[in-house]
């Protein structure tokens, strides 16, 4: 019932994951094509490969030059992508808090009119180095998993090893639950910042104590 309230009231919230999820496929796109730009500067060489009729096979290598461009081009991906969700997450809460905290009439919230446009305008303004902050920690961890993952598949001959196998898992799993947690906390923060206008990490330090000293209420909210 609140929900549909708060969205009754600022109706243009709805837009907005529309506008992130349509600025993600341009963002995807264009890595995409200077991804192709990147993997077609490398050499062409001969290789041996008795398995093809003329005995001679060709391929692209790369030196480290090429390689570090790619893996800064890589994380930027995760960057730009957890920074347009932060946007939007923060723009979101920020209508909430807005709406929940309005000052009341009659025992009614007074309408804020354009209150969308207001709280999208107020992230840019005063809080997109919060945004980006809670994106960078996110991707950091994505890149990890990324390259992690890239490395378990370059030791593939190494997978019939049950000691490999339950490190690997281990290291996944570890790194999962890194990137929850920092997204719970990402969460948390920029509901604060909503509610105080403090800087990310003091808003997440807010947040995390709340949560503590208020964890079985926040969990059965979560459950529920």
């Amino acid at each position: 019932k609140m929900t549909g309230n708060a969205l009754a009231a600022a109706p243009m919230v709805m837009f907005v994951p529309v506008v992130t999820a349509a600025l993600l496929l341009l963002t995807y796109g264009l890595w995409s094509v200077v991804s192709v730009y990147l993997f077609s500067v490398g050499d062409i060489k001969s290789v041996a490969n008795p398995s093809l009729p003329g005995g001679v096979a060709r391929e692209v290598q790369f030196d480290d030059t090429q390689r570090y461009a790619f893996l800064y081009h890589l994380f930027g991906l995760f960057w730009i992508g957890a920074f347009l969700r932060a946007v939007a997450q923060m723009i979101i809460g920020f209508i909430g808090v807005s709406w929940y905290f309005a000052p009341q009439e009659d025992g009614k919230r007074k309408p804020q009119p354009r209150l969308t446009l207001k709280m999208v305008c107020a992230v840019m303004y005063h809080h997109l180095g919060s945004a980006a902050l809670g994106a960078f920690l996110i991707a950091l961890v994505q890149f990890i998993r990324a390259v992690f993952e890239y490395y378990v598949r370059q030791s593939e001959k190494y997978q019939n090893n049950p000691v490999i196998k339950l490190t690997v898992c281990c290291v996944r799993c570890c790194l999962w639950c890194v990137e929850c947690c920092l997204r719970f906390i990402n969460k948390m923060a920029y509901i604060f910042i909503g509610l105080t206008g403090k800087p990310f990490v003091t808003a997440a330090c807010t947040g995390i104590s709340y949560v503590g000293t208020n964890a079985l209420r926040v969990g059965t909210l979560l459950v529920l």
